[in-house]
């Protein structure tokens, strides 16, 4: 996984047993909404009607 701050996205891959992540293109990227050392907010756009609507994940750090 990566983070890109310039374009505020999370992007991921999915890596079977073998791959190398430099050979796989395909992924997943989600408008990173907000992140510190606890929480982290991704969004998805999705079309919903004729509109963006937003799918809206929360992330909260485990506690130790």
């Amino acid at each position: 996984w990566s983070v890109s701050t310039a374009d505020e996205t999370f992007q991921f891959k999915k890596l079977y047993e073998g791959d190398k992540a430099k050979n796989v293109t395909d992924g997943y990227r989600l408008m990173l909404a907000s992140a510190d050392k606890t929480n982290m907010v991704i969004k998805s756009p999705i079309e919903y009607g004729n509109k963006t609507a937003y799918i809206v994940l929360n992330f909260t750090a485990a506690a130790k």
